[in-house]
């Protein structure tokens, strides 16, 4: 659960991010930060992971290496009264849907954006090599 000091903090180092790599909200500097600190990885390269945007199907980010696929669904909240909500089911369950699709190759390119159909061929590369 969160306090308010730890969400000022967070809030705080958000606002940075947005204003340092001159990102277009506070949504996706909440992504950077997360992926940065999880995958230890640079700006140029966390710009190559980030699938968010229109027909994401639930998937922010997938981060490829080698044969681990990671996939990333972030939920931001931009004021300390909506902390309070817990991860809503109903995301959680597409993102499972849509790795089901994925794995099941019954994704369509027309249903997705752009970033998430190349990480999804990549998944099925990997998939077609194994």
């Amino acid at each position: 659960m969160s306090n308010l000091v730890t969400f000022s903090t967070i809030k705080s180092k958000v606002r940075k991010y947005k204003k340092d790599y001159n990102l277009k909200d506070e949504e996706t500097a909440f992504q950077w930060i997360l992926l940065e600190s999880i995958l230890d990885l640079n700006s140029e390269e966390l710009t190559d992971l980030i699938t968010e945007g229109s027909a994401d199907e639930g998937i922010d980010a997938i981060y490829i290496n080698d044969k681990d696929v990671h996939v990333f669904s972030f939920k931001y909240a931009s004021k300390f009264e909506k902390t309070k909500c817990t991860f809503p089911k109903t995301a959680m369950d597409k993102v499972v849907l849509t790795m089901n699709r994925i794995m099941q190759k019954k994704i369509k390119e027309k249903n997705v954006n752009g970033i998430l159909w190349e990480k999804i061929n990549e998944i099925w590369s990997l998939l077609d090599n194994t």
